[in-house]
């Protein structure tokens, strides 16, 4: 299947997460310098880090789906862009890097149970299970002025996020919202807390 947005093509395979609403509203708003290193965690199609990679210096893009990272890379060659790296990891397991800006459209919906494909949308019980995995090793990998974009829904826990931000030292503040029918997605804008 093939989605259209801003100039780029995308082809998402079924094991892939399809782009939708909360990957269009972090998309919206990521805007990285020139010089900026940018991590895309749990890129899917690669939606974030091709809009990223237009502009950066360089881009991870990293996903635990292996699918998602051929569907990404292909989505890269497909649109001629090449300062893309690729990298199938759990989180941070094989990203030693520090980045100037980390992008992460996470798994925010509360559910426990779900097959591989739910990997891309499942947040846990309480929808924060990643999110707080995330944000307990993302300090990190931050560089010191460095900034984080992060997705998460009305749904989820968003006291146990702030909590998990605070605890990490990092100032969390919701930049933007998206009204769905029965959802509200929010973005959150995250930075190390000042000494």
């Amino acid at each position: 299947m093939a989605i259209y947005f801003q100039n780029l093509t995308l082809e998402v395979d079924p094991t892939v997460y399809e782009p939708q609403e909360d990957s269009f509203l972090l998309a919206q708003h990521v805007n990285p310098r020139r010089k900026d290193s940018v991590l895309d965690m749990g890129t899917g199609s690669g939606i974030q880090a091709l809009i990223s990679a237009q502009k950066a210096f360089c881009v991870v893009a990293a996903d635990v789906n292996p699918d998602a990272i051929k569907c990404a890379r292909k989505n890269a060659a497909k649109n001629k862009i090449m300062n893309i790296e690729f990298r199938t990891t759990n989180l941070f397991q094989k990203i030693p890097e520090k980045f100037d800006l980390i992008l992460f459209n996470a798994p925010y919906l509360p559910a426990e149970e779900y097959d591989k494909a739910g990997l891309a949308w499942s947040g846990g019980k309480e929808g924060t299970d990643v999110i707080e995995k995330f944000l307990n090793q993302t300090p990190a990998h931050l560089k010191r002025n460095g900034r984080i974009m992060l997705v998460a829904s009305n749904h989820g826990n968003i006291k146990r996020i702030r909590a998990a931000a605070k605890a990490n030292k990092l100032t969390a503040r919701i930049t933007a919202k998206k009204k769905l029918f029965m959802e509200e997605l929010l973005l959150f804008s995250l930075r190390h807390a000042t000494i």
